[in-house]
């Protein structure tokens, strides 16, 4: 949601939008754009803008072993665990989906640090 659109519903109804993102096999979510406190009330308009906050890696291309940077600028497909209640344990169906304990989602991004 665009962040002009959360900020007027908020300010109309007095309700705060929360982003988040999560696919079936995560049980439904995966990531909430929920800021930490003591930031700025602007500093956490700009987390609230996110698909949410640290709880995936973001992998490199097939083959090569090590994790995409957090620099803001690089992409990778989004990983997220497969421990837990955070996603599907089983690779049994699709084992090309599952990689040493994650899961492989095939959604690409890109992470800001100070975001993570």
């Amino acid at each position: 949601m665009p962040l002009a659109l959360a900020r007027a519903f908020e300010e109309r109804n007095g309700v705060s939008m929360l982003h988040a993102w999560g696919m079936t096999e995560t049980s439904p979510v995966c990531t909430v754009a929920r800021a930490p406190a003591g930031l700025s009330a602007e500093q956490e308009w700009e987390i609230r803008a996110t698909q949410g906050r640290r709880a995936v890696r973001r992998a490199p291309p097939r083959g090569l072993r090590r994790e995409v940077p957090w620099d803001g600028r690089s992409t990778g497909e989004i990983e997220c665990a497969d421990r837990g209640s955070r996603a599907a344990t089983t690779g049994e169906e699709a084992p090309e989906k599952f990689d040493r304990g994650w899961l492989r989602t095939g959604d690409i991004a890109r992470v800001d640090p100070a975001a993570g």
